[in-house]
């Protein structure tokens, strides 16, 4: 049987972006931004690092300083891509219903599989039920 999608209810499009766009910035921004940063600080520390112990707790300090603001960065960051991202969801939503106004919304079939014992129980029950009326009838 062929269905077609109408319309998308935009609040709950914006739900989704925000989801789908939070998970999306802590991977992509731990891979990008975090594991990089902290990869390159430590050769850096490492590579200009001294005996002078007062220049050591100065390095020390920047890379506490640097790693602190890097993790508010990352942090907001989550928050302005889930807020963006639920924002570009809904439009896409309210685009979507104008569009399928004009043209239709997006036809599809459904079809049912059995994926295993449960479902062969749920019709094994479904099959008694119906001899069961028509036996009462």
């Amino acid at each position: 049987m062929r269905y077609t999608l109408k319309q998308i209810n935009i609040g709950s499009a914006f739900k989704v972006g925000i989801v789908v766009n939070a998970l999306l910035y802590l991977v992509i921004g731990l891979l990008v931004i975090v594991f990089p940063t902290l990869l390159f600080g430590s050769i850096g520390r490492a590579a200009f690092g001294s005996s002078d112990p007062e220049l050591n707790a100065v390095f020390n300090l920047v890379g506490t300083a640097g790693l602190l603001s890097l993790v508010c960065v990352y942090a907001i960051g989550v928050v302005f891509a889930a807020l963006f991202g639920g924002i570009v969801f809904a439009f896409g939503a309210w685009f979507y219903n104008l569009a399928s106004k004009w043209v239709g919304g997006i036809e599809f079939t459904l079809q049912s599989t059995p994926s295993g014992f449960l479902d062969e129980i749920e019709q094994d029950i479904a099959d008694a039920q119906l001899k069961q009326k028509r036996s009462d009838s």
